[in-house]
Parts: C-alpha cells; structure tokens; sequence
C-alpha cells in the first residue's frame, strides 16, 4: 500500500500488514500501530519538491485529493475499532449492572430496612423492653402504626409500673397518654395509690391531697386537686379539713330558725360536693361520723339532734381543740371562692362552723384573723366560706 510521508511529502510503499513503517526518504515514522491506531496526514508539497527532492506531481499521486489517509487496506485499523467498540459495550453493561444493584440496596433500605426495624421493635415490646421499642417506634415515624406502637409501650411501661408498686412514675406516664385507652382511669388509680400511702404515713398537721375540686376559676383546664390538713389521728382513721375556704355558700337560703340537722349546706355537702369532689373509690374511704351538735357555748342557742354525716363543718368546740391557736384557724379562699364574693380580709376568709350563734337564725364562724366568732352571722349570708371536713380511712 501508498502512504504519503507526513513530513517530507514522499510517497512510500509499505508491505501490507506491517505494524511499524519508516519513510524511505526521510527516515519519519509512518505508523505505529504499538502506539497509535489514528490517520496519517498528507503534509506534502503540492506544487513544488519536497525536501528530499521528490515531486509529488511525478509520481503520479495527487497529493491534494487526500489530506488523510486511513490504513483500511489492511483491515488493521478495523480490527482495533470492533476491539474499541466492544470494549465501550463491556463498559456499558457493568455500568448498567452497577446502577441496577445500587437501586435494589436502595430499595433495600427504602422498604425492607424499616420492616426489619419495625419486627425488631415489637420483638423488643413483647419481650417488656419498652424504652428499647420506644425508642425504635419513634425513629419509624409513621411507618405502619408505629405511632400508635409508641402509645401501647408506654401504656404497658405503665402497667408494669403500677403493679410493681411504683405507683409515681406509673401516674406520670399515665397522665401523659391522655384519652388513650383508660389511661385517665388508670393515672387516678395511680394518684389513689399515692394518696392513701400518704394518708397511711400522715400526722397531725400533715397537708394531703385527697379528691378534686374547681379552685383556679378556670373551669376550661378541670378541677384542681384539693389539699387537707390532718386534725387527728385514730388509729386508721384521720380527721381532716380543707386546707383552704374552697367555696363561697349559705348556710341556708331561709330566714328562719335553724339546726345543723336541717340546713341546706349539710346537704349540699353529702350530696353535690360528695359527687363532684370525690370518684367511688375515694366515696368508700369517707366514713359515716355520728356528730354531736351541741349547743352554742357561750349563748346557749339549741344545736340540734345529732346527726350521721360523712361529710360536715366543724362545731365550735371542735375548731377550738383541733385548731387552738388562731393562727391555726386562719385560712385563705381560693380563686374560685374568691370570685363568688367571699368576704376576704388581709388574704383570709370569714369561715362557717356548724354551731349556731346567739340566736338559732345565726350561725357560728371563724374570723379572717383566726378569732372564733360565738356571736355568728345570719344563716343566709351569702359571703362566707366553706371549709369541709370528715374522718377517712387508710386502709384499702
């Protein structure tokens, strides 16, 4: 075959199939198919000599109908572009395997990975790991009802707690879960548990919580826990009376003549106020107290027969040996009583007893400053405050 020398423009004949040529005229490399399998250009004179003296017009070549030169005669340069093209298939198909494996592992951790995670994480619940599973849950988000998970561990967390006698965390966890299921029950269970404990271990002059009454004047946020404080101690009974003045009522809306027997507080008292403060299970540790209603002891106004009230106000000698300083029988109203018109002085409220005063149309009572008041206010007096008492029980 021809080749026309890239340097000096002379026209070489190379035996085919050669891998490597040099141009007779000038010693150039023509090709070398070790380093290079491209074209060959043509940089010979056309109109004169080139510098070996050779003209390329007398060979009888025209040189400038060509500026390239394939070397296809010999099928090298071929051989070498199916190599070439074969290659870039080779390429292409463990490329495109590569994009296909990497798709399925993330796949894997798109759909499988979260499964996976999900039947660890009631493994883990079922085995009474609850934080484990909580934990887990929560990192799901909403993958199936991984939600709804988190809510049933913290629940049986909650019972595990409860029946191990933790009854404080159990309440906490419990009041955190809200409406779900009977977690509202299950927290007051948890807070009786707390609140006969703390009656078991009370004394004179303890302060507990026990049962639940409006105090803030926020009726939107439900009733506040009321807190006692302990007269006495008999046994497993203690005596106890409302912390605070924790409503503003008459004693009686008539004017008449009347008895503790037959006032319309004692009923409100062992009926509304029972209802509204008190859930069953704190009902049956109020205990029925048969009262002895003497007469008022300075005046000598009758006090009535005797009655059996669960739950009463103080008489008069009662305030005075339960409460014998008046310090001990200043008491301060609550919001809520506040806002019923309670007559309140330097922070503290004018509370009923249940004796009656110098005549049987009054009632006795405790001055804002702790002074016990013979003398009394009319049993309809709308501004006096109501500080309920009763004798319960510690025992389950």
């Amino acid at each position: 075959m021809d080749i026309v020398c890239k340097k000096c423009g002379g026209l070489c004949k190379v035996p085919e199939k050669s891998r490597k040529a040099y141009c007779g005229y000038c010693g150039e490399v023509l090709f070398d198919l070790e380093r290079e399998n491209t074209l060959y250009e043509n940089f010979g004179s056309v109109n004169g000599r080139s510098n070996n003296g050779y003209h390329a017009a007398n060979s009888g070549y025209n040189a400038e109908s060509y500026d390239f030169y394939r070397m296809e005669s010999t099928g090298t340069i071929k051989d070498n572009e199916s190599k070439s093209n074969s290659h870039i298939v080779t390429i292409t198909v463990i490329f495109t395997a590569a994009v296909v494996i990497i798709a399925l592992i993330l796949c894997g951790f798109v759909f499988l990975m979260p499964k996976l995670n999900y039947d660890s994480a009631v493994e883990l619940m079922q085995a009474g790991s609850y934080d484990e599973a909580i934990y887990m849950f929560e990192e799901l988000d909403n993958y199936k009802d991984s939600l709804q998970k988190v809510l049933e561990c913290k629940y049986l967390k909650a019972d595990d707690l409860y029946d191990s006698g933790e009854y404080d965390d159990a309440f906490e966890i419990f009041s955190d879960l809200h409406d779900y299921s009977d977690s509202e029950k299950r927290a007051d269970k948890s807070l009786l548990k707390l609140q006969q404990e703390a009656l078991r271990n009370s004394t004179v002059g303890d302060i507990i919580e026990f049962g639940k009454y409006e105090q803030d004047n926020d009726f939107e946020n439900g009733a506040e826990i009321l807190e006692w404080q302990v007269l006495a101690v008999e046994g497993n009974r203690r005596l106890i009376i409302t912390k605070y003045g924790i409503d503003c009522r008459q004693y009686d809306s008539r004017d008449m003549d009347i008895t503790w027997r037959d006032c319309q507080l004692r009923t409100w008292l062992n009926n509304d106020f029972m209802n509204a403060a008190f859930t069953s299970e704190r009902q049956s540790m109020i205990l029925k107290t048969t009262l002895s209603n003497q007469p008022n002891p300075v005046y000598g106004s009758y006090g009535g027969l005797n009655t059996n009230d669960e739950i009463f106000l103080l008489s008069y000698s009662e305030a005075a040996l339960y409460l014998p300083t008046e310090h001990q029988r200043q008491a301060q109203a609550t919001l809520y009583t506040a806002s019923k018109n309670a007559e309140i002085k330097y922070g503290n409220c004018w509370w009923w007893l249940r004796t009656p005063g110098i005549y049987n149309v009054d009632v006795c009572g405790v001055h804002h400053n702790g002074e016990l008041d013979p003398k009394g206010c009319y049993v309809y007096g709308q501004r006096s405050a109501v500080r309920p008492a009763m004798w319960v029980t510690v025992d389950e």
